[in-house]
């Protein structure tokens, strides 16, 4: 463990599974994480890439305002497949490479909270498979895609934590008002109106 928070810390890459789906990631303070995974994505660098912390609080450095609605959701479905967009906050920035939004996750999956605690640092991640393709669910379907070719443009270190039986996170975009689901997944949108209640910002 101490040796992958170590590999992170330099900008090294990590495959890694999640309660979802496996996925790819880096320090997410590193720039050289960002444009690394960008790149072993073949993803447009305009796009967004989701951050991973091990806990609340780390998030609420992360986030501008944390919100009646952000604690409803948080409370109910963290840790877990629920991805939350905020407005960055200073600290939230660096994490994005000065974007103005943030999204955030806690993943709910131990050994993986484990490197993000080692590590000390947010990780700047997406699902483990090139741009455009269905997320994967096992290491040995990752490895396809980034477990071969040159060094840089494969990943550093691997974690194999066996078959992944989620699938990709629900995404709630908190800088609108009411609450807009971005991308449907793991959480049905009843259970997200059932958390939120009447707390709409």
């Amino acid at each position: 463990m101490e040796a992958l928070a170590r590999g992170l810390n330099a900008g090294k890459i990590m495959l890694f599974p999640t309660d979802t789906v496996y996925g790819v990631g880096g320090n997410a303070f590193l720039k050289e994480a960002h444009a690394r995974l960008f790149a072993l994505k073949k993803r447009a660098s305009a796009k967004p890439l989701p951050i991973l912390v091990e806990s609340t609080g780390r998030a609420k450095r992360l986030a501008r305002r944390w919100t009646p609605a952000a604690e409803a959701l948080s409370r109910r479905f963290w840790p877990g497949p629920l991805t939350l967009v905020f407005w960055a906050s200073a600290e939230g920035r660096k994490a994005v490479q000065k974007r103005a939004t943030i999204g955030l996750r806690v993943p709910k999956h131990r050994a993986l909270l484990k490197v993000l605690k080692a590590a000390g640092a947010p990780l700047v991640s997406s699902s483990a498979n090139l741009s455009g393709q269905p997320a994967v669910r096992t290491c040995r379907e990752a490895l396809r895609a980034f477990g071969s070719g040159k060094p840089g443009e494969r990943v550093d270190f691997i974690l194999d934590g066996g078959p992944c039986r989620g699938q990709s996170s629900t995404v709630v975009d908190l800088t609108a008002s009411p609450p807009k689901i971005l991308r449907a997944g793991s959480i049905r949108p009843e259970a997200i109106e059932r958390a939120l209640g009447s707390r709409k910002t």
